[in-house]
């Protein structure tokens, strides 16, 4: 099975919601920690293998540097809404890169699009329309 390349950039300004840059390096230990403790059963076998290969790098042009390199990435994570021209720069041109913006605010006059299986409660939906 291939393991699915992400990189998750810890770079950005931190704002409102957060106390102080510390908490940005929290929420990226968290990413980093959970997507390389992702398994998956093996098809045909019972072998149970990680699937991803996880980097952090410090900021987006080592990324760059890294696709330009062709390293490959499958799946790019942003910190901060600080980064979204440049995830959309990159996304221009590297089409195929699933790419990943967390922020505490979603901007203004921006399309969200939202799984519905993530709508589970009333103040899930209250959630996304009145502070998203």
């Amino acid at each position: 099975m291939k393991k699915q390349k992400i990189v998750i950039v810890n770079e950005g300004q931190w704002g409102w919601g957060v106390e102080d840059e510390r908490s940005y390096d929290n929420l990226v230990e968290i990413f980093t920690l959970a997507l390389r403790k992702a398994e998956k059963k093996s098809p045909g076998t019972k072998k149970i293998e990680k699937i991803a290969d996880v980097r952090l790098v410090g900021g987006a042009d080592d990324a760059l540097k890294m696709l330009k390199n062709g390293f490959g990435i499958d799946c790019l994570i942003f910190n901060s809404r600080s980064m979204i021209s440049m995830a959309r720069e990159i996304k221009k041109d590297y089409p195929r890169v699933k790419i990943l913006v967390f922020t505490e605010l979603i901007p203004d006059n921006e399309i969200v699009i939202l799984n519905k299986a993530w709508v589970t409660t009333t103040e899930s939906i209250q959630t996304f329309v009145f502070n998203g």
